[in-house]
């Protein structure tokens, strides 16, 4: 066998030989099928090229002539999850003649970069040197090194297409800026400036912009503005209107970037050119006079301001400023010069009597705005510099190694959530109270909505800086908070149930919100049994307020915390009662949530799937009348796919949870739990159908995901390697299976966790040394995963029932039939304590505690066990495991009667009849084998 790594030709060549059904050089499969390095490179060009079509990789065809190199795609073509070089491409941003912009995903590095790739396929005179020119100008600014210029990271080739790889910036084009919220003069001007020093950078470096505009300049979040060279800016690029009458002859230097900069600056603060209005001939006399006009009276300059932007906007190069610096030097009194002052100026040059009537007018417009733009005082008290020292101590006084990693993690999702609040505040604000563009009926919809987003985010913050929460908990709990865009939408807002304050009972209705808060709080933070005694309490008091939207969110949030505790019987009727009262109430939006839930909970807790199905389609139903964003759309494909998944409909399900993950990654990315935990779902259910090389490549996804949200010390990271090692083992890959369960179970002592997922993490390795038969290994794990499940639960508790199962088949394969059955009793026990009239959830030790009795030859009990466990068990696909390892169980007890034997064929000849139409292919082997290893005749 070779031992030399296939280059990445080859291992191109590999896959589409895979995706064509065509023979492998055997050096080179035995080869791949040992080495770990290779089979990751080639899982992701198996996927990228089995992806367009339904082509299935096989290794075992005649050989056939190898095909052709396929060219690579053109830029417009690039798909999410294809590789740019070492990057993965997460969403496309814009596409226009010059080239493509990418999001994407720097592994090596743990980062998201923006990719602009540039069109080879574009064979003019103009496209080439185009092409050329940026790629110059790449190796220049790689060379800048300057906080107000977009860094160049690294440059390479997708087929014919370069491409160059810049930093990702949360942000928006200076133009978006200026739409949003208004801007005062000081503001745009601070902006420019910073803009400028970035233009003043580039020059430093020897070269020119190009292009400056209003779409080049990105602001971020707290209003820093960063210079975007064209060729590398991900937004779409509107050009600047002047640009189509200026000499195409026009040099291209720093003279003519700091024109364009005063160009933008004037459109900034005006919303129009300088030559606005002309057209054709008429513009182009106005651009080539460049006649100096006044600025509209609606914003005051000062005079020297003004003065310095009429000299950028010079018709000679020479009459401008000799550098950028000259300019950012005369515009800097703008931002020293007071509101107050400015309007001042303007009464003395126009007229007293003019200016007071319009100062007065535009003052109160100004204090309107103002009022706006200031954040509300009751929000600056629920996150402010003393709440944030208070969670970050409460945080990090654990002594787990990921808790200061957590803690930062958690007050920037706070921060930003502050941020985002105060944007959709002031937006409304300014759209009622300024530009009356909204009711004031409207406004007051999204105070009140804007107020329970408050009010969650107090809820949150106080459980954390009293240290009422794990800290494996914080960042999932505050991610899970209910986003402040949601008040943008006023459809549904208005569509929605009456406002609180409508009841009459303002003060109780406050109360009630400001509860209802707290259960969600308790809810997101894992603190189940706290968040019941809230919302039981809280019931009676909705009740007596008579505010059936607030009844039916108690009953909700009882049903959801019913359900995470597995308490399906109590969750069902406060579910349904939730989405009844939510629809008399008009509260559609919580109408679908309980039923998206009331059918997962159906399936799960009874298996009445046709039931579950019913109150699906009452919540689709509902849905049509919902203009939802997507978000609650993937909410009832997730429920529905996880209801499919128990009735052996794995390929149904893969397809509905394929739909929840197009949209949740449409919304978020890959970087919030909701995307996360439907990749992790529809990973299970492909190794199910045994359609590996999709999972591994949506795994790795997941993986990176977990890096993102956690970090790389969390608790979670330990779901994510045996995860990997789950999906190994279904794929009979048990040593890569055993390697990536000892990383988990590595992870769980080196962070000394404690929780579920430790206990599974030695669980799942205990079950891959039980299939490669490493008996003294296997029991190791098993003990210590019981050991950790008592320590966190006690020892009565059903969780304790898998892994004393588990060990009693170990104590089988080992001999010890009498300790087996002492430990598959006590977990039969247990089961017995825990679900007194549902056999069905222990059915699994009940078949262990069978097996045992049978080993000892203890025939009778064992045939009663095996007929109790069949009794137990419903018709449904869900089921059929158990159902066949009980009645081979059954079979085989009987068959050391003689007289029983035709009872026992019989037994599993109809078994192996039900089993027909099943695709599943290891319970008919194993039916089969039975058969097989059992002739029975009539003279026997």
């Amino acid at each position: 066998m070779s031992s030399v790594c296939l280059d990445t030709q080859q291992l191109k060549a590999f896959a589409e030989r895979l995706a064509r059904k065509q023979s492998i050089e055997p050096l080179q499969r035995a080869h791949v099928r040992d080495c770990e390095g290779c089979q990751s490179t080639l899982r992701q060009y198996i996927f990228l090229s089995a992806s367009s079509e339904n082509r299935q990789p096989a290794l075992t065809l005649d050989a056939v002539p190898a095909p052709e190199p396929k060219p690579a795609c053109p830029p417009s073509d690039i798909e999410r999850g294809m590789l740019l070089g070492r990057y993965v491409v997460v969403n496309k941003i814009s596409d226009d003649s010059t080239g493509v912009s990418f999001v994407a995903y720097d592994p090596e590095l743990d980062r998201r970069v923006a990719i602009r790739v540039l069109r080879a396929d574009q064979q003019t005179v103009e496209a080439s040197a185009e092409r050329e020119r940026v790629l110059r100008d790449a190796q220049t600014l790689s060379r800048i090194n300057h906080r107000q210029v977009i860094a160049l990271f690294d440059v390479g080739h997708h087929g014919p297409h370069p491409f160059l790889v810049t930093l990702w910036l949360e942000s928006q084009s200076l133009r978006a800026w200026l739409l949003g919220p208004a801007r005062s003069t000081e503001e745009i001007v601070k902006v420019f400036e910073l803009a400028g020093e970035g233009l003043a950078a580039i020059h430093a470096a020897g070269a020119a912009h190009g292009s400056f505009s209003l779409d080049t300049v990105l602001v971020g979040p707290l209003g820093t503005a960063f210079v975007a060279p064209f060729a590398l800016t991900p937004l779409p690029v509107v050009a600047p209107p002047y640009r189509a009458v200026l000499d195409a002859a026009a040099l291209r230097d720093a003279a003519q970037d700091q024109f364009d900069f005063c160009v933008a600056l004037y459109e900034a603060l005006y919303g129009e050119t300088p030559w606005a209005g002309a057209a054709g001939e008429g513009a182009k006399k106005k651009l080539t006079e460049r006649r100096a006009v006044g600025p509209p009276r609606l914003r005051m300059l000062p005079a020297r301001t003004w003065q310095a932007l009429k000299r950028g906007l010079s018709n000679e190069p020479l009459a401008r400023f000799s550098s950028m610096e000259g300019l950012l030097a005369e515009l800097k009194p703008s931002v020293r010069t007071g509101r107050a002052k400015l309007f001042q100026r303007a009464a003395f040059g126009v007229g007293l009597a003019l200016v007071v009537g319009t100062a007065s007018g535009l003052w109160a417009r100004a204090r309107q705005t103002q009022r706006c733009q200031r954040v509300p005082e009751r929000f600056a008290a629920v996150w402010n510099e003393g709440e944030r020292a208070k969670v970050h101590r409460a945080l990090t006084l654990s002594s787990a190694p990921y808790a200061a990693e957590t803690a930062a993690r958690v007050e920037s999702v706070f921060a930003d959530y502050a941020a985002e609040w105060a944007q959709v505040f002031t937006r409304a604000c300014l759209n009622a109270q300024v530009r009356h563009e909204s009711e004031s009926a409207v406004f007051d919809l999204q105070t009140d909505c804007l107020e329970m987003r408050r009010r969650e985010l107090a809820a949150m913050v106080q459980l954390l800086a009293e240290g009422q929460v794990e800290v494996a908990r914080a960042t999932p709990a505050a991610q899970a908070l209910t986003p402040p865009s949601v008040c943008d939408n006023t459809t549904v807002l208005k569509n929605g149930p009456a406002r609180p304050l409508d009841s009459g009972e303002p003060n109780v209705a406050a109360e009630l919100n400001a509860e209802l808060a707290k259960v969600k709080a308790l809810h997101d933070t894992a603190r189940y049994a706290d968040g019941l005694k809230v919302a039981a309490a809280l019931l009676p008091k909705a009740a007596r307020a008579n505010v059936p939207s607030a009844i039916a969110e108690v009953n909700y949030w009882l049903g959801m915390l019913h359900s995470k505790m597995n308490n399906w019987a109590a969750a069902e009727p406060l579910l349904l009662e939730a989405s009844l009262t939510a629809q008399a109430a008009r509260d559609d939006r919580l109408a679908v949530l309980a039923l998206s839930q009331l059918g997962r909970n159906t399936a799960a807790g009874r298996g009445a799937y046709e039931e579950a199905a019913r109150y699906r389609e009452q919540a689709r139903a509902l849905l049509t009348r919902l203009p939802d964003d997507g978000a609650l759309a993937s909410r009832l494909f997730f429920d529905w796919g996880m209801s499919l998944a128990p009735q052996g409909l794995k390929a149904e399900a893969v397809e509905v949870l394929g739909r929840a993950l197009k949209l949740r990654t449409a919304l978020w990315g890959d970087s919030r739990l909701e995307t996360l935990e439907v990749l992790d779902a529809l990973t299970w259910e492909l190794g199910e159908l045994g359609r590996f090389d999709e999972a591994y490549v949506l795994l790795e996804r997941a993986q990176r995901a977990r890096l993102t949200i956690f970090g790389p010390l969390h608790p979670m990271q330990t779901s994510g390697y045996f995860r990997f090692g789950q999906l190994y083992a279904k794929a009979g890959r048990l040593d890569e299976a055993e390697a990536q369960m000892r990383k988990a179970t590595a992870h769980v002592e080196a962070i000394g966790q404690r929780d579920l997922f430790a206990a599974l993490a030695y669980s799942n390795l205990t079950e891959v040394l039980v299939l490669k038969k490493n008996w003294p290994q296997a029991r190791a794990a098993g003990e210590r995963a019981l050991e950790l499940k008592r320590s966190l639960w006690g020892k009565d508790h059903p969780r304790m029932m898998a892994s004393l199962t588990q060990l009693g088949q170990i104590a089988l394969a080992e001999g010890q039939f009498e300790k087996a059955l002492a430990l598959s009793t006590e977990a039969v026990a247990i089961g017995k304590r825990a679900y007194p009239d549902d056999p069905y959830r222990y059915a699994t030790d009940l078949i262990a505690l069978g097996e045992a009795y049978a080993h000892l030859k203890k025939l009778a009990p064992a045939q009663a066990v095996f007929e109790q466990t069949l009794q137990s068990l419903p018709f449904d696909p869900g089921a059929l495991e158990a159902r066949v390892d009980a009645t081979v169980g059954l079979a085989s007890v009987l068959w050391s009667e003689p007289k029983n034997r035709a009872h026992a064929r019989a037994l599993i000849e109809n078994l192996a009849s039900t089993l027909s139409e099943v695709p599943r292919s290891a319970l008919r082997e194993t039916v089969d084998a039975w058969l097989k290893a059992h002739p029975f005749s009539r003279s026997m």
